[in-house]
């Protein structure tokens, strides 16, 4: 293809005219999307000098807006430069032939009685062979492939011959008749042959073929396709139909949705194609017409069954076996960690040989070299993904090294070869791990991290899933380590993301989860529950496993009264004494279902929980993600919590609110993975020294939250906190008979699967419902709200998590099982479920809101109290309440009276103390809000009471 022929075609193509002006530029409209729509009128230009595009609207309006000739078809055409590369260098010609000289040819055969006989035979007249510059040369049939008017192969078919039909040497695959195809926008029928085509074309039908035979398809073209109706229609034998298949898959994964057209013969060599269903078999027009119209799809199964068998998909941990060495294959990943720092490398290099000494002075070295005076283009592709790590992490004189002797081929001392480096491409390097829905025991799973070299732009995001398409090499220049070099993403096709709710699913989940009422279906799960923990004399605390299916069965967000609340999915913190059943629940429940981790907390960092950046001795970064992020959109189990230290809990702080894990250290600019992860948290009370405290010995079930947590804020954060004692679990005779036989393992899955992959459209709300939340969440805060925020202000959000995931879990659904519909029964199991997290005899929390209001309100007797103390006290009230520490030793208010006995501030203290308007630890002295609203009393009814300073005349005052 001469230069700037594919701005001609393109523009031409659309109808515009093509005419330069004096300066050589020709005006256009530009084809990109522009702020106020595609444009009618041109303003963009392309400059034939220079050869490139320019649009003045798109730099107006801050886009790129400058392209060359090969950038400008790979935008337009959507497809990757190193297409647009080949697509255009390609079409250069071909030795012997070109179309100047090819009416001769054609004339040749027009006057070859025997071969257009052979031609009339298949359905082709002599005007339809013209018409298509069929020709002939003293051999056989010749079929030139012309690709925006330049002849880049010449096909030869020879009758009787072996093989029947032959390109010229090193010619690409291509496609027939390409011109005259990609003119005509009327539905596309792809045929096995160029016989086949012709004669479909002479009927009246749009049609094209490949010119590599059936199930060779040459990507370059693809984008040519998109926006087509297109119909495949192969041989009726094993290899039109294994070829109908890959063509269809080659257009699938560019997006186009191809269909089959089977026309009903037997597959016999003498009847199966387009020519024998027309010349022997002696069907119609009309009935070839019908036969579309029947067309069968090209649906997802076949899609997923072709892409598997193309890309055979591998376990991450079975990478680095010597058996899959430098093959094309896919796996399931884990995107856990990158290097910081992106490389460019060469991807398209242009060569030629520029020797032009005379044939008696050619240097030694050029005799015999197969590139002498040739010229050509390397790549870097699907084939050949390995040279990358020849070239990736290396010096610019390795890397030319490389491409002249390596790739290219050019002699060490070649004195005539010059290369010219035409793109270059994205490489970063990453970390998978696999992903898989569990990482226990299980399904062979064997820990692995896999390093890899991504190419391109794919917008992957540090700690999501995808299927990687790549070659697995080892590192000539690393010790032969294996990498992987991946070229192609796209979103993992895991059990979640491909789960489809169907009719028999639904009618399945709704027989087997969803019973009379809300109460006897989460009861009814609980019971099932003993059978999956298979602990010789335990009966499973029912609280616990109801904790543990809210927790398992909550989506990742949904819409509460027209408004996104973004973390759906809870938090939950069992806290029990050792033997209670809570760990054996929740690792018996994961391993039966296989989906979920396991996470210990015992002397835990915040590297390993949320992710952390190390220095390389090159002075690049690496970064690699913690538990929580690597189990995004998954279910965590977090065990043995009071082995973790309460720094490590509060350094997560963010990433439980945001659902995003963030790191900055050591100069990076930041990397940051979503982090949205069902955590599931259990703990026993936290330790003194090697000494368990029991549970009985607290006074308040806050005080074992506080003592384990720490911070109020991280506390908040919980949706449900239950604590168990031993005791507990001596209350659940009722699962001794009934049946305890646990639903099928599928059935679990499907239930989770189904929750999970629910959009926030797709949760639903009763009428009332919503206000109904509302008014429990205020209810239980009026009763039961302190400083500590067991409810709060965000109860209402909790209480609609808890209420969306026991909808989930009892498979509350709409007729057709696509959405979750929450009622209010299940806002009204949630209360229930929470009142007996927390008002029972271990928690208390009535009690404790009881004492704790006592600290926060004053009344009349109070009031009358504090008043004659500020009268007698005032010096040390005044100390008291406006330390800057917000506290006080008793020597302080001892000091701040000296004309006061010690006896008489104890006296005052010890009122305070019994009268709630202090706090006293060991050292310290705080004032409480019940004694600031009381001192506000004296205010309002008596005046200040703070003391004066020194007067000028230097007496004091009160």
């Amino acid at each position: 293809m001469r230069e700037g022929q594919f701005f001609e075609n393109f523009f031409t193509d659309r109808g515009e005219a093509y005419e330069p002006n004096d300066d050589g530029e020709i005006g256009v409209c530009c084809p990109f999307l522009h702020d106020k729509g595609y444009e009618t009128r041109p303003s963009a230009w392309i400059n034939e000098k220079k050869n490139v595009f320019i649009c003045f609207t798109c730099q107006a309006e801050g886009r790129e807006s400058g392209f060359s000739e090969v950038s400008f078809a790979s935008k337009v055409l959507n497809v990757p430069y190193l297409e647009a590369v080949e697509l255009i260098g390609q079409v250069d010609g071909i030795a012997g032939h070109s179309l100047k000289q090819w009416e001769r040819p054609v004339n040749m055969l027009q006057e070859n009685k025997t071969l257009l006989d052979y031609l009339f035979s298949r359905g082709i007249s002599a005007k339809v062979a013209k018409e298509y510059q069929l020709g002939y040369a003293g051999g056989g049939i010749l079929y030139p492939i012309i690709v925006f008017d330049t002849l880049v192969d010449v096909r030869e078919y020879t009758p009787g011959g072996t093989p029947k039909m032959r390109s010229q040497s090193n010619a690409k695959v291509s496609l027939f008749p390409f011109d005259k195809w990609r003119l005509d926008k009327r539905p596309t029928i792809i045929c096995a042959g160029e016989n086949d085509c012709l004669l479909l074309r002479s009927k009246g039908f749009n049609a094209i073929t490949t010119t590599g035979g059936e199930g060779q398809f040459p990507k370059i073209f693809v984008s040519y396709f998109k926006n087509r109706e297109v119909y495949i229609c192969y041989d009726c034998d094993k290899a039109g139909s294994k070829g109908s298949r890959k063509v269809a898959h080659a257009l699938r994964e560019s997006g186009v949705k191809p269909k089959f057209i089977n026309l009903g013969l037997p597959g016999t060599p003498d009847s199966k194609d387009v020519t024998d269903f027309f010349t022997k078999v002696g069907k119609t027009v009309e009935e070839f017409e019908s036969l579309m119209m029947a067309a069968t799809d090209y649906n997802e199964d076949m899609y997923l069954e072709d892409k598997n068998k193309i890309y055979p998909l591998v376990n991450l941990w079975h990478v680095a076996n010597s058996n899959n060495e430098n093959k094309r294959l896919s796996t399931r990943v884990l995107f856990s960690g990158k290097y910081d720092m992106d490389m460019r490398i060469p991807n398209v290099v242009n060569w030629e040989c520029l020797q032009n000494a005379p044939p008696d002075a050619v240097p030694p070295q050029c005799i015999g070299c197969p590139l002498y005076k040739q010229h050509g283009t390397w790549s870097l592709g699907d084939k050949n993904l390995k040279d990358l790590l020849y070239i990736v992490e290396q010096n610019d004189v390795k890397v030319v090294k490389a491409i002249r002797e390596q790739f290219i081929g050019f002699p060490k001392d070649c004195p005539a070869g010059r290369h010219n480096i035409v793109s270059r491409t994205k490489v970063h390097k990453a970390v998978f791990s696999p992903d898989v829905a569990t990482e226990q025991d299980v399904d062979g799973y064997q820990a692995a991290e896999q390093q890899a070299y991504i190419i391109g732009d794919l917008n992957m995001q540090e700690g999501s899933r995808y299927r990687t398409y790549f070659r697995s090499c080892a590192h000539p220049l690393d010790g032969n380590r294996v990498y992987m070099v991946v070229d192609r993403v796209e979103e993992s096709d895991n059990a979640l993301n491909t789960f489809r709710m169907t009719p028999e699913i639904n009618q399945r989940l709704a027989k087997t989860f969803r019973l009379r009422t809300v109460e006897e279906s989460m009861r009814d799960r609980a019971k099932r529950m003993k059978e999956i923990i298979n602990q010789p004399f335990m009966n499973p605390v029912p609280m616990i496993t109801h904790t543990l299916d809210l927790a398992m069965h909550s989506p990742l967000s949904f819409i509460f009264a027209n408004s996104p609340i973004d973390k759906g999915y809870g938090e939950f913190l069992i806290i029990g004494e050792s033997g209670v059943g809570k760990s054996e629940a929740a690792t018996s429940f994961i391993n039966y279902v296989g989906i979920g981790n396991i996470t210990v907390l015992k002397e835990a960092s915040r590297a390993s929980l949320l992710g952390g950046v190390d220095k390389l001795p090159n002075g690049s970064l690496k970064v690699k993600w913690g538990t929580i992020p690597r189990n995004h959109k998954g279910f965590l189990t977090l065990d043995e919590l009071g082995g973790a230290s309460k720094e490590v809990l509060a350094a997560l702080t963010d990433m439980r609110s945001s659902g995003l894990a963030r790191l900055e250290k050591m100069g990076t600019h930041g990397s940051t993975a979503p982090a949205k992860t069902r955590m599931f948290w259990l703990s026993n009370p936290r330790s003194d020294g090697n000494r368990e405290r029991p549970i009985d010995s607290y006074a308040y079930g806050t005080d074992i939250v506080r003592e384990l947590i720490g911070k109020d804020e991280d506390i908040r954060r919980f949706d449900a906190i239950l604590i168990v004692t031993k005791k507990d679990t001596l209350n659940n005779d009722w699962m001794e008979t009934e049946d305890c036989t646990p639903h099928s393992r599928e059935d679990y899955r499907n239930l989770i699967y189904w929750v999970w992959s629910r959009k926030q459209d797709q949760i639903k709300w009763e009428s009332g419902v919503e206000k109904f939340v509302k008014q429990t969440a205020d209810a239980l805060n009026e009763k039961y709200d302190t400083h500590i925020k067991i409810f709060g202000l965000e109860a209402w959000k909790k209480i609609a998590r808890l209420s969306v995931a026991c909808a989930g879990a009892t498979y509350s659904a709409t007729e057709d099982g696509e959405c979750i519909l929450v009622t209010k029964e299940h806002v009204e199991f949630v209360k229930n479920y929470l009142l007996k997290c927390y008002i029972n005899p271990t928690f208390k929390l009535d009690k404790f809101v009881a004492m704790h209001r006592l600290y926060e309100e004053t009344n009349e007797a109070t009031n009358e109290l504090v008043g004659r103390l500020i009268v007698r006290f005032k010096p040390i009230i005044r100390t008291l309440i406006e330390s800057p520490d917000g506290y006080c030793s008793f020597k302080q208010l001892e000091y701040s009276a000296p004309d006061k006995k010690t006896e008489d501030v104890r006296m005052l203290i010890s009122h305070l103390s019994q009268n709630y308007l202090v706090r006293m630890t060991q050292n310290n002295i705080y004032p409480t809000a019940r004694l600031q609203k009381a001192l506000d009393y004296y205010r309002a009814h008596h005046g200040d009471f703070e003391m004066s300073p020194v007067t000028d005349e230097g007496k004091a005052g009160i």
